[in-house]
């Protein structure tokens, strides 16, 4: 029994969840990995250990990468997220105007 289900939280029900897949499995462990190591990295700047321009960049270059892979790996094991929120908030902040919907 779970913890929230022993506090009686959680829903009513008798089927059992269904175990998460292998491939999930390794991306949730995985990914949680390579986020301790974005964090790690982004410490070294906010730590002052790097401070000049070219490490900083390396740096943050590395850790947008880190993270692209991140996203696409979370995607690949069904993560549902809306591309179309990302491309109307770049827009806005380029100043934009948004395609208007026709009703």
């Amino acid at each position: 029994m779970t913890k929230a289900k022993a506090m009686g939280e959680g829903p009513v029900t008798t089927e059992k969840p269904r175990d998460m897949g292998n491939t999930a499995q390794h991306v949730r462990d995985d990914g949680t990995l390579l986020i301790k190591k974005v964090i790690t990295e982004l410490e070294k700047i906010t730590k002052n250990e790097v401070n000049d321009e070219e490490g900083m960049e390396k740096i943050a270059a590395n850790c947008v990468s880190d993270l692209n892979i991140l996203v696409q790996s979370f995607m690949e094991v069904g993560a549902k997220i809306a591309p179309h929120y990302e491309l109307e908030s770049r827009l806005r902040q380029s100043g934009i105007r948004l395609a208007q919907q026709l009703a």
